[in-house]
């Protein structure tokens, strides 16, 4: 029987809804895709400020993206979720989850009564143990999240790691072949996920995006946020040829090389912490992603190949959502709203 579910992108900047039906056999169907922008400070470094706010937006998604079901899976993907190496005394999967709170106290910053946990097996170890990723984010965040939900009538049946959907969505159908960076540059985060053969490995999620660069360049002009945008989407990473292009480039490159210098970073304490697994490329995905010349800068930087993500590339697409991505243009960040579907139509 064929299970219809809609993932739920809640960023800093718009909601993203994806209706997909899956089945046992048959390849996943993603039938209806929209966004709806956000008010600005109703979400911040990917958790719900004003979930009443939320909530009207996530009412203005169904009616404007003519979805047919109300059952969703929710993504959580701020800076405060936190993921860890860990091992654990080898059980059933659901006997590993319970003991949890029993066994990760001393790699958690916060209680770990006050946090929903989860626990990603990825290897047997040594001892009768499995290795694997803890993901760990407070209550009180996804809370937050499950409250705008309801109050726009919608009805959560999970909610699932941001960093997880990205992974489904680009390895989706096959196992994958050798090690990839999943970079995804969103507003206010942007999170990085290293991926062995199709299994997520390491996962970091940096408390910076887009937004820094639209910030410094309000500040810099002493112009408002919707006027710096506006420049950051128009010039990019390209060369300035007036004096006024100059003093916006500079905010530019400054505040995007930041940014690039972070991600690198990342790659670098992972290849320390890993010296026998070599990340071969990075896929790109994320709104922020789209500013000209970010991939590139990205690629020199790392010295790594840098593509963009395929989020359609696993699905049967129905006309309504065609027509919606269409509408909505090269800016589009479809991929976590997908992948979160994935999850749970599968």
């Amino acid at each position: 029987m064929a299970s219809i579910i809609v993932g739920v992108d809640i960023g800093a900047t718009g909601i993203r809804g994806a209706e997909v039906e899956g089945t046992a056999t048959a390849r996943p169907i993603l039938r209806r895709y929209h966004e709806v922008p956000l008010p600005r400070g109703a979400v911040s470094k990917g958790e719900v400020i004003e979930p009443a706010l939320v909530a009207t937006a996530l009412k203005t998604l169904w009616s404007q993206g003519g979805f047919t079901s109300k059952k969703i899976v929710l993504g959580v993907g701020s800076s405060r979720v936190l993921a860890r190496d860990i091992s654990m005394p080898k059980a059933p999967i659901k006997m590993i989850r319970e003991m949890l709170p029993l066994h990760v106290q001393e790699v958690l910053p916060f209680p770990a009564k006050d946090a929903v946990l989860d626990f990603y097996p990825i290897s047997e170890g040594d001892d009768n143990t499995v290795n694997g990723l803890l993901v760990a984010v407070l209550e009180s965040t996804v809370a937050k999240n499950i409250s705008a939900a309801r109050l726009s009538g919608l009805s959560p049946s999970n909610v699932d790691l941001i960093p997880f959907a990205m992974t489904r969505v680009n390895f989706w159908g096959g196992e994958g072949s050798g090690t990839v960076a999943l970079v995804d540059v969103g507003a206010s985060t942007t999170t990085v996920v290293v991926a062995t053969g199709g299994v997520p490995t390491f996962v970091r999620i940096i408390p910076t995006g887009g937004d820094e660069v639209t910030s410094a360049l309000a500040s810099r002009l002493s112009i408002d946020p919707d006027a710096a945008e506006q420049i950051k989407r128009s010039l990019g990473l390209s060369a300035a040829t007036t004096p006024e292009e100059r003093l916006a480039s500079a905010a530019i490159f400054e505040t995007t090389g930041q940014l690039i210098t972070s991600i690198r970073e990342t790659l670098n304490y992972f290849a320390s912490a890993h010296p026998t697994t070599f990340v071969g490329s990075i896929i790109l995905s994320g709104g922020a992603s789209h500013l000209r010349g970010f991939g590139a800068a990205l690629g020199e930087y790392s010295r790594l190949p840098v593509t963009a993500a395929q989020p359609f590339g696993s699905l049967n697409i129905r006309k309504p959502a065609e027509k919606s991505i269409a509408s909505i243009g090269v800016d589009a960040s479809p991929l976590v709203a997908v992948g979160l579907a994935l999850g749970s139509a599968a």
